[in-house]
């Protein structure tokens, strides 16, 4: 049973999640209101600022990445003065920019226009975040944790990396970095698994229904068996 209860906690719920794709975002404009460089590539984190999600270790792959790249990061927690007083220590305050928590709708506006999505958490489920950026069609590198090998195929459909293997996380983005071709194939194939495995919100729900009904059916009492009853 408990089992049962860790699945229908995994599954991730993501409202008209292709949607996403119908709107129509000024990059150079967007990326101006957060002091970013609309000609540099833009890598995107979203999760709380908390050890776990490991940010302070994609600030400090920043410095192997060249100087062709910046990186937004979302959200807000006890780690945001630890993440400034990194990215001062290393002279990125215009590269890297820490940014609070946003609406859902101007969330999906950053999915529009960075080029890559960047989760290195050291443990997850399956994050709202991988597949709301998997149906915007951006390619994502993930920490191999959690649910996560669930949705990406390493290699196909994004990366799965070793939390703590920095040496990969730098190969893999400079290759993402370099490559717009592969971005856009691999951003793809996100696209297509979501689609060919109904991630929205009818089909997820119906997978926690029928875990739901199954729960009740084990937990209804056992009839007892007769001929116990006549010893």
């Amino acid at each position: 049973m408990y089992e049962k209860l860790l699945r229908i906690n995994s599954l991730t719920f993501v409202s008209e999640l292709f949607s996403i794709n119908e709107k129509v975002v000024d990059r150079a404009e967007f990326l101006s209101r957060f002091g970013l460089d609309k000609n540099k590539i833009s890598l995107l984190a979203v999760g709380h600022f908390i050890a776990i999600k490991n940010h302070l270790f994609l600030i400090d792959l920043m410095p192997k990445l060249g100087n062709q790249c910046q990186l937004a990061i979302i959200g807000e927690g006890p780690l945001q003065s630890a993440y400034l007083k990194r990215i001062h220590d290393l002279g990125f305050e215009k590269v890297v920019k820490i940014l609070g928590p946003l609406p859902p709708e101007e969330l999906l506006d950053w999915y529009k226009v960075v080029d890559i999505v960047v989760h290195p958490s050291l443990s997850e489920g399956i994050p709202n975040v991988v597949l709301e950026a998997m149906a915007a069609k951006k390619p994502v590198v993930a920490s191999n944790v959690g649910g996560l090998p669930e949705v990406i195929e390493d290699g196909v459909s994004g990366y799965l990396i070793h939390p703590d293997d920095i040496d990969r996380y730098v190969e893999v983005l400079n290759n993402l970095i370099g490559d717009p071709r592969k971005r856009e194939q691999i951003g793809k194939a996100a696209y297509d698994y979501l689609l060919k495995n109904n991630y929205t919100w009818k089909a997820q729900t119906e997978k926690v229904m029928t875990i739901f009904h199954q729960l009740l059916e084990e937990q209804k009492p056992k009839p007892i068996r007769q001929d116990l009853l006549k010893k």
